[in-house]
């Protein structure tokens, strides 16, 4: 199925908010326009001009919308906020906002399907802009994001850029950004950022946009100590250092053009992160706040790295991180290395690259001489098995390519919680263009994985889907109707289906391919007959029908409905992705241990919370032909 993004009509709510006014009355605000909701008119692409790039998307753990998609794109939305918002003389008239929408992924989805929203985020005078004028804006494109164990995404880094004007208009991506916001799902709307407005900006509308407030002076804000453009976002589990065993997020890596970067510390965001105490949004006390350990007057501490090769070891771009089941954090991104930390021991900043046999750092996990690529994956992509079947904390990670346009098919893992443990062969990735970067990868509940999308060095687009099994390694198993190359995104649905979406340039002449803002991929599993309604007997649930289970639980019994002679063999846990620039940042596949009572009935326990950290999940049974349950339970570990 394939579908475009609407702004306006019966199918979608107005994404203006009252009060506001598009900044001028001429092309250029409208959808398409430069300072417009949607794609920016390319004069190569004319065929995209005012379509959503989903860059960003989430899929939505709790709430009215829950098991809906959020989603974000790249270019800001210049408004006129009018005389409710503006403070001063025209002082603040414009902003710029990022364009948000809540997509309803259901083929027969009640309109409004696409929920549009603004996100004021930056005043940038009281002069509607032009293409005639310098101006400085910002996005939360290229920030980082992952969910929170109460079903919020917590959201960092991003993007600012100067606008210079041109005969046509120049766009120069200046620098990142140190934005941090919690967005909660079930919430209303928040009010303007400015002046003393108490009311939702969306009347009747969900999803607020929380920033941590400091100080007592007005539009203070907790931010990023070092401005991150392409940080990775993942949650920890509770850290026995801190006083209360508080949930921490990580922001790690990223970039910034306007600084060096050959330096590890300082403000540069390169091969260092930084790390927040996060509560549930209405807490008592602050939901965002600086996680500082002895001695530290900043949340900065140093990552990895065994030479000053920033791309040989180092946190870079994106840098893809994993949670291990003994609580260490495992590096699997574009460098070419796998390195183990310990968050239990931050390592300051200002310090020289640590030695080896520290208890923060082990270099012996995924050495790169054991690689069969053994070089930079840029632009690759990683999924995360916790459990499956009888091994631990299983890495993959696929394609991807150096810093000189060679690309790779390869795929390998490394069972990242295990002594010296290697990377070893899975075979490459099948595939037209089977060496490319820009692929998003899926682990189904079935426990096959999929990569979708991408491009090889010539930006020819991928269209076939590459499912792997053990049994059968790599084959293609479907096309898809649109070529999604840098930007594309990919997340598992609660149907077991496979939503797609965003890619820049995705139109192309000598294809005659879709340039859908979203397709949505069945696996072959939707067409066989599934087990039904998956139910958990005797375990409580909140308001909105979630299940609630607790680290460690035994015994908990899940039936479901069986159309055959099959049984169910499996109880699975997958978390809800969040993914940007080709990698979820939520991934997460855990194998439950499980008994049979009868055919549809298993009895299966939880895992402790640093193999399944507290939050929301979807829990699938399989049955003994791999076949999953026609959807999944939404469950909490709390």
């Amino acid at each position: 199925m394939s579908f475009d993004h609407e702004h306006s009509g019966a199918n979608a709510t107005p994404y203006l908010f009252p009060g506001a006014s598009l900044a001028g009355t001429g092309a250029d605000y409208q959808p398409g326009g430069f300072f417009g909701w949607g794609d920016w008119l390319e004069p190569t692409q004319p065929q995209i001009a005012g379509k959503f790039n989903a860059i960003h998307m989430s899929l939505i753990p709790k709430g009215p919308c829950r098991g809906h998609v959020l989603v974000w794109n790249r270019y800001p939305v210049y408004v006129d906020v009018g005389s409710t918002y503006s403070s001063g003389t025209g002082g603040s008239r414009y902003w710029a906002c990022q364009a948000w929408s809540i997509v309803n992924p259901d083929d027969n989805a009640p309109a409004p399907r696409f929920r549009n929203f603004l996100l004021p985020l930056t005043p940038t005078g009281g002069v509607a802009p032009t293409l005639g004028m310098t101006l400085q804006a910002g996005a939360l494109f290229c920030s980082g994001h992952a969910w929170t164990p109460a079903g919020e995404l917590f959201v960092a880094g991003g993007d600012t850029f100067t606008w210079v004007p041109a005969p046509t208009g120049a766009l120069f991506q200046a620098a990142g950004a140190k934005w941090l916001f919690l967005w909660d799902p079930s919430q209303p709307t928040a009010p303007f950022p400015n002046g003393v407005a108490t009311t939702p900006l969306y009347p009747g509308e969900v999803g607020q946009w929380v920033r941590q407030p400091i100080g007592t002076t007005q539009q203070q804000f907790l931010e990023l100590t070092n401005t991150r453009y392409y940080p990775t976002v993942m949650l920890t589990h509770r850290l026995s250092r801190t006083a209360n065993f508080e949930e921490t997020m990580i922001v790690a890596g990223g970039s910034d053009p306007t600084i060096p970067g050959t330096s590890p510390s300082g403000s540069s965001p390169l091969n260092t992160y930084e790390s927040y105490l996060v509560r549930a949004n209405g807490s008592a006390l602050p939901v965002m706040q600086q996680d500082l350990v002895a001695g530290a007057t900043v949340p900065v501490y140093r990552g990895p790295g065994t030479t000053t090769a920033w791309e040989y070891d180092w946190f870079i771009e994106y840098p893809r991180v994993n949670l291990l089941g003994d609580g260490w954090i495992f590096l699997s991104g574009w460098c070419p290395s796998g390195v183990r930390w310990n968050p239990e021991y931050p390592y300051p900043a200002s310090a020289t690259f640590p030695p080896t046999g520290l208890s923060a750092f082990d270099y012996t996990v995924g050495a790169a001489t054991t690689s069969n690529w053994n070089d930079t994956r840029r632009y690759g992509t990683t999924v995360f098995l916790a459990r499956y079947g009888a091994f631990q904390d299983v890495v993959v990670r696929m394609c991807g390519g150096t810093f000189n346009t060679a690309m790779t098919a390869s795929s390998e893992f490394c069972l990242a919680s295990a002594l010296n443990a290697p990377w070893s062969n899975l075979g490459d990735v099948s595939g037209q263009y089977s060496e490319r970067e820009h692929s998003n990868a899926v682990v189904l509940p079935d426990a096959s994985i999929l990569v979708l999308c991408g491009n090889d060095a010539n930006l020819n687009g991928e269209e076939e889907v590459s499912r792997y099994t053990p049994a059968t390694g790599w084959q293609g198993v479907a096309k898809l109707p649109t070529w999604r190359r840098h930007h594309g995104t990919a997340l598992l649905l609660p149907d077991g289906r496979v939503m797609t979406g965003g890619g820049d340039l995705r139109y192309d002449t000598s294809t005659g391919l879709s340039p859908h803002d979203y397709d949505i991929y069945s696996p072959a599993y939707k067409q066989a007959a599934q087990p039904l309604n998956p139910v958990l007997v005797g375990v409580p649930q909140d308001a909105e029908g979630t299940y609630l289970l607790t680290p460690n639980q035994a015994g908990v019994r899940l039936e479901v409905g069986l159309s055959g002679m099959g049984s169910i063999d499996r109880v699975v846990l997958t978390a809800p992705g969040s993914v940007t620039h080709h990698t979820d940042m939520s991934a997460r596949y855990v194998e439950l241990a499980s008994v049979a009572v009868d055919p549809k009935t298993r009895l299966f326990n939880l895992p402790a919370e640093t193999a399944a950290p507290r939050g929301y999940y979807l829990l699938w049974g399989v049955d003994n032909s791999g076949i999953p349950t026609d959807r999944a339970a939404w469950v909490r570990i709390q």
